[in-house]
């Protein structure tokens, strides 16, 4: 079993290390069942995971992926604990396990095909896949968070939500980035690679 405060303690050590040394712990403790450039995923059960940094951009990415799931925790998944801040990043965070689908399952749940979603983002989001654009354009809410939960159409809402978080929309148009969580909703995979993490990046 994993302690959290191991966690912190470990990430807060002072030591260059540090990062190195808390997934080394986690490693040596947990099922790994997901590793990229950036973070590694290790399964705490069958409904949560955590999520680990590796590097700089790792910090960068769990601190974006909560900040989604603060705004608006119907398009990702939802976070439960988070971790030792380090700079402008996060070192570790607990989030819903998301199950893989098909093209099938996404139809079924969206009440669209994929292939026509893709289509119809791209033509809503153009512009974003070339500059950053968004943020100053996209509704608001008085309270921060992104009002696509108020959006029924599913295609409509995915883009209010590019545009409100900054997404890249090449991450939203890729099937493996999509998944189901246990209670059915259809959630962005990973939604740490944004205009925000990569800013954070490149000021780390």
């Amino acid at each position: 079993m994993i302690h959290f405060k191991k966690l912190n303690k470990i990430a807060s050590s002072g030591e260059e290390s540090a990062l190195f040394d808390l997934v080394y712990y986690c490693r040596q403790a947990l099922d790994l069942v997901g590793s990229g450039s950036s973070r590694d995923v290790f399964q705490l059960s069958n409904h949560r995971v955590l999520k680990v940094a590796i590097n700089a951009f790792g910090l960068s990415q769990n601190k974006v992926e909560l900040d989604n799931a603060v705004s608006c925790d119907v398009m990702v998944p939802k976070v439960f604990e988070t971790g030792f801040v380090m700079g402008p990043g996060v070192s570790w965070i607990v989030t819903e396990y998301v199950f893989p689908i098909d093209k099938n399952e996404f139809e079924q749940i969206a009440s669209v095909s994929f292939d026509s979603f893709c289509k119809e983002i791209n033509r809503l989001n153009a512009e974003s896949v070339i500059f950053y654009y968004g943020m100053e354009n996209a509704p608001k809410r008085s309270d921060g968070k992104c009002p696509c939960f108020e959006v029924e159409d599913f295609t409509q809402r995915v883009s209010m939500f590019i545009r409100h978080n900054g997404l890249l929309v090449g991450d939203v148009l890729s099937l493996h980035h999509w998944g189901t969580t246990v209670d059915k909703r259809l959630v962005l995979l990973d939604s740490g690679h944004s205009w925000e993490s990569g800013n954070h990046f490149v000021d780390l």
